[in-house]
């Protein structure tokens, strides 16, 4: 896997789409091919460099058109998806991670982390949860058991993810 990961590693592309250096360093480093890791929302799916631009087709860019979508927010890149709902961050500035929940007339991304490096505490925090709490981790009408929120909850704060963020991940999902 790892010659997979330096084979789809393009400098020029990822120079050319993340001048904030936390995204330039994942995205080198780490390019995320074939990652497919559980979270709140379910399933994320990140993309790799070479279809970056196209993967823009139904959240910046209208997929009938081939236009900008008007209400889509000015630089924003979506880097991975979790059920057609877009991740997203501006590449150029270091900052905040986005997510979106799509088909609800208008784009209204929140932040769910204050960096890259504080999304991954998150999905981290929600495996602990997942782990620990096993079958008992939704009640009989997939919902999220109170003790589960609370323990997710807990791991985040401990993973020093700032409460604000943790707030909007559980009401994204």
């Amino acid at each position: 896997m790892l010659a997979e990961v330096a084979a789809n590693t393009d400098p020029d592309q990822v120079n050319s789409h993340f001048t904030r250096p936390d995204a330039r360093e994942f995205r080198t480093r780490h390019n995320p091919v074939d990652v497919v890791p559980e979270s709140l929302w379910g399933d994320i799916t990140f993309y790799p460099f070479a279809a970056l631009d196209d993967q823009q087709i139904g959240y910046a860019i209208d997929g009938r058109t081939g236009e900008a979508v008007a209400d889509w927010p000015p630089n924003m890149l979506v880097v991975a998806d979790c059920g057609g709902n877009p991740i997203m961050l501006d590449p150029s500035v270091e900052g905040e991670v986005f997510f979106a929940i799509h088909g609800m007339g208008s784009w209204d991304p929140q932040p769910v982390a204050k960096d890259i490096s504080g999304f991954f505490k998150l999905l981290i925090a929600w495996l602990e949860t997942s782990q620990q709490r096993g079958e008992g981790l939704y009640d009989e009408t997939y919902e999220l058991d109170p003790d589960s929120l609370a323990l997710f909850r807990d791991l985040a704060a401990a993973q020093c993810v700032d409460d604000r963020y943790i707030r909007n991940a559980i009401a994204l999902r």
